[in-house]
Protein backbone atom coordinates (compact mmCIF):
# COMPACT_ATOMS: atom_id res chain seq x y z
CA UNK A 1 0.00 0.00 0.00
CA UNK A 2 2.88 2.40 0.69
CA UNK A 3 4.27 1.99 -2.84
CA UNK A 4 0.82 2.63 -4.32
CA UNK A 5 0.52 5.86 -2.34
CA UNK A 6 3.49 7.32 -4.23
CA UNK A 7 2.16 6.51 -7.72
CA UNK A 8 -0.34 8.69 -9.62
CA UNK A 9 -3.81 7.21 -10.01
CA UNK A 10 -5.36 6.98 -13.49
CA UNK A 11 -8.97 8.14 -13.75
CA UNK A 12 -10.99 6.76 -16.65
CA UNK A 13 -13.26 8.78 -18.93
CA UNK A 14 -16.42 7.46 -17.25
CA UNK A 15 -15.23 8.46 -13.79
CA UNK A 16 -14.11 11.84 -15.14
CA UNK A 17 -17.57 12.43 -16.62
CA UNK A 18 -19.16 11.75 -13.23
CA UNK A 19 -16.69 13.57 -10.99
CA UNK A 20 -15.93 16.76 -12.92
CA UNK A 21 -19.39 18.39 -12.62
CA UNK A 22 -19.70 17.41 -8.97
CA UNK A 23 -16.27 18.83 -8.15
CA UNK A 24 -17.12 22.04 -9.98
CA UNK A 25 -20.28 22.34 -7.86
CA UNK A 26 -18.28 21.71 -4.68
CA UNK A 27 -15.64 24.29 -5.59
CA UNK A 28 -18.33 26.88 -6.38
CA UNK A 29 -19.93 26.18 -3.01
CA UNK A 30 -16.63 26.52 -1.15
CA UNK A 31 -15.92 29.91 -2.71
CA UNK A 32 -12.70 31.31 -1.28
CA UNK A 33 -12.46 28.81 1.60
CA UNK A 34 -8.90 27.51 2.06
CA UNK A 35 -10.00 23.96 1.20
CA UNK A 36 -11.23 25.10 -2.24
CA UNK A 37 -7.65 25.29 -3.55
CA UNK A 38 -7.03 21.59 -2.92
CA UNK A 39 -10.25 20.67 -4.69
CA UNK A 40 -9.38 22.95 -7.63
CA UNK A 41 -6.08 21.08 -7.95
CA UNK A 42 -7.95 17.77 -7.70
CA UNK A 43 -10.35 18.90 -10.44
CA UNK A 44 -7.42 19.77 -12.71
CA UNK A 45 -5.89 16.34 -12.08
CA UNK A 46 -9.15 14.53 -12.79
CA UNK A 47 -9.68 16.52 -15.98
CA UNK A 48 -6.15 15.48 -17.02
CA UNK A 49 -6.96 11.84 -16.21
CA UNK A 50 -4.33 11.31 -13.51
CA UNK A 51 -4.51 12.18 -9.81
CA UNK A 52 -1.19 12.98 -8.14
CA UNK A 53 -0.50 11.30 -4.78
CA UNK A 54 -0.60 14.64 -2.93
CA UNK A 55 -4.26 14.96 -3.99
CA UNK A 56 -5.29 11.55 -2.66
CA UNK A 57 -6.68 12.97 0.62
CA UNK A 58 -9.08 15.26 -1.27
CA UNK A 59 -10.07 12.46 -3.65
CA UNK A 60 -10.63 10.02 -0.79
CA UNK A 61 -12.71 12.54 1.17
CA UNK A 62 -14.79 13.47 -1.86
CA UNK A 63 -15.44 9.86 -2.85
CA UNK A 64 -16.21 8.79 0.72
CA UNK A 65 -18.73 11.59 1.17
CA UNK A 66 -20.49 10.87 -2.13
CA UNK A 67 -20.61 7.14 -1.41
CA UNK A 68 -21.65 7.53 2.22
CA UNK A 69 -24.49 9.96 1.51
CA UNK A 70 -25.82 8.00 -1.46
CA UNK A 71 -25.39 10.99 -3.76
CA UNK A 72 -23.42 9.01 -6.32
CA UNK A 73 -26.02 6.23 -6.47
CA UNK A 74 -28.93 8.67 -6.80
CA UNK A 75 -27.18 10.64 -9.54
CA UNK A 76 -25.44 7.86 -11.50
CA UNK A 77 -27.27 4.66 -10.54
CA UNK A 78 -25.82 1.46 -9.15
CA UNK A 79 -23.32 0.93 -11.98
CA UNK A 80 -21.98 4.48 -11.69
CA UNK A 81 -21.67 4.12 -7.94
CA UNK A 82 -19.81 0.83 -8.39
CA UNK A 83 -17.34 2.49 -10.78
CA UNK A 84 -16.62 5.14 -8.14
CA UNK A 85 -16.26 2.45 -5.45
CA UNK A 86 -13.64 0.77 -7.64
CA UNK A 87 -11.84 4.10 -7.99
CA UNK A 88 -11.98 4.61 -4.21
CA UNK A 89 -10.48 1.14 -3.67
CA UNK A 90 -7.47 2.23 -5.74
CA UNK A 91 -6.66 5.03 -3.27
CA UNK A 92 -4.53 4.26 -0.21
CA UNK A 93 -7.47 4.59 2.21
CA UNK A 94 -9.75 2.55 -0.04
CA UNK A 95 -7.11 -0.13 -0.56
CA UNK A 96 -6.72 -0.40 3.21
CA UNK A 97 -10.46 -0.94 3.63
CA UNK A 98 -10.55 -3.48 0.81
CA UNK A 99 -7.61 -5.30 2.42
CA UNK A 100 -9.40 -5.43 5.78
CA UNK A 101 -12.52 -6.84 4.14
CA UNK A 102 -10.41 -9.46 2.33
CA UNK A 103 -8.81 -10.51 5.62
CA UNK A 104 -12.21 -10.90 7.29
CA UNK A 105 -13.52 -12.88 4.31
CA UNK A 106 -10.47 -15.15 4.50
CA UNK A 107 -11.16 -15.79 8.20
CA UNK A 108 -14.84 -16.51 7.48
CA UNK A 109 -13.92 -18.84 4.62
CA UNK A 110 -11.84 -20.86 7.07
CA UNK A 111 -15.11 -21.73 8.84
CA UNK A 112 -16.46 -23.60 5.80
CA UNK A 113 -17.54 -27.14 6.64
CA UNK A 114 -17.89 -26.44 10.35
CA UNK A 115 -21.22 -26.84 12.11
CA UNK A 116 -22.76 -23.50 12.94
CA UNK A 117 -23.61 -23.28 16.65
CA UNK A 118 -24.59 -19.62 16.90
CA UNK A 119 -24.56 -16.13 15.42
CA UNK A 120 -24.96 -12.90 17.32
CA UNK A 121 -24.60 -9.21 16.60
CA UNK A 122 -23.83 -6.78 19.42
CA UNK A 123 -23.71 -2.98 19.54
CA UNK A 124 -20.74 -1.45 21.32
CA UNK A 125 -21.72 2.18 20.91
CA UNK A 126 -22.49 4.50 18.03
CA UNK A 127 -21.29 2.95 14.79
CA UNK A 128 -19.49 0.09 16.58
CA UNK A 129 -20.63 -3.50 16.34
CA UNK A 130 -19.34 -7.03 16.63
CA UNK A 131 -20.54 -10.14 14.87
CA UNK A 132 -19.81 -13.39 16.67
CA UNK A 133 -19.81 -16.63 14.72
CA UNK A 134 -19.65 -19.77 16.83
CA UNK A 135 -19.03 -23.18 15.29
CA UNK A 136 -18.38 -26.62 16.67
CA UNK A 137 -14.64 -25.86 16.52
CA UNK A 138 -14.20 -22.16 17.21
CA UNK A 139 -15.66 -18.74 17.89
CA UNK A 140 -14.77 -15.84 15.61
CA UNK A 141 -15.59 -12.21 16.35
CA UNK A 142 -15.67 -9.62 13.58
CA UNK A 143 -15.44 -5.97 14.67
CA UNK A 144 -17.21 -3.34 12.58
CA UNK A 145 -16.78 0.34 13.41
CA UNK A 146 -15.86 3.70 11.90
CA UNK A 147 -12.31 2.57 11.32
CA UNK A 148 -13.47 -0.41 9.24
CA UNK A 149 -13.97 -4.12 9.63
CA UNK A 150 -11.48 -6.56 11.13
CA UNK A 151 -11.21 -9.89 12.88
CA UNK A 152 -11.39 -9.15 16.58
CA UNK A 153 -10.96 -12.46 18.37
CA UNK A 154 -10.56 -16.10 17.45
CA UNK A 155 -11.11 -18.77 20.09
CA UNK A 156 -10.38 -22.37 19.20
CA UNK A 157 -12.13 -25.27 20.93
CA UNK A 158 -9.68 -27.67 22.52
Amino acid sequence: MTERASEPLAVGAREQMMLVPLLRDLIAGLGQAPSAAGYRDLLADIEAGTVAPERFPQLENFLELGLHTGRFRSRFGASGEEALVRLFHQTPRGAGIAGSVAAVNQALTALAGQELAGLSLAAHGPDAYSLSVETDRCRLTVRIDRSGVRVGDVELAV
